[in-house]
């Protein structure tokens, strides 16, 4: 990723997409229809917000409780666009939730703050 995409998503002006927090086949006898949702470990959002601050991210979680999580790391890092609502937190109610979180951090996820350094992520990771 470091090699390929991210150079070419830089290079090209384009976001790259991810889409985290799916457990792939909890449920094997559903085959494509057994996968569930997990809260997700961010922190290596974190790392390559700041280690590619040239890049910019679109990220959705799945996970209900990372929603927050996501919205703080879009106010502290301006290369993170939180998008959309899919697959299980794609129905009115969630998506209502969702939004009202992500419209309440104001113009720091419409954009244009800028970034902070990224100082010693050691210390605060544990």
């Amino acid at each position: 990723m470091s090699e390929a995409v991210l150079p070419s998503c830089r290079e090209c002006g384009l976001p790259l997409s991810l889409m985290i927090g799916a457990r792939y086949q909890v449920n094997p006898a559903l085959c494509l229809a057994g996968d569930g949702v997990g809260r997700a470990d961010l922190s290596s959002l974190e790392n390559i917000c700041c280690d590619y601050s040239d890049n910019r991210f679109l990220v959705s979680v799945l996970s209900r409780e990372n929603q927050h999580e996501l919205c703080v790391y879009a106010r502290q890092f301006s290369n993170l666009m939180p998008f959309g609502c899919w697959w299980f937190v794609n129905n009115p109610s969630i998506v209502q939730e969702i939004t009202r979180e992500r419209n309440c951090w104001g113009p720091a996820l419409l954009r244009s703050i800028p970034a902070p350094g990224c100082w010693n992520r050691s210390s605060t990771n544990g």
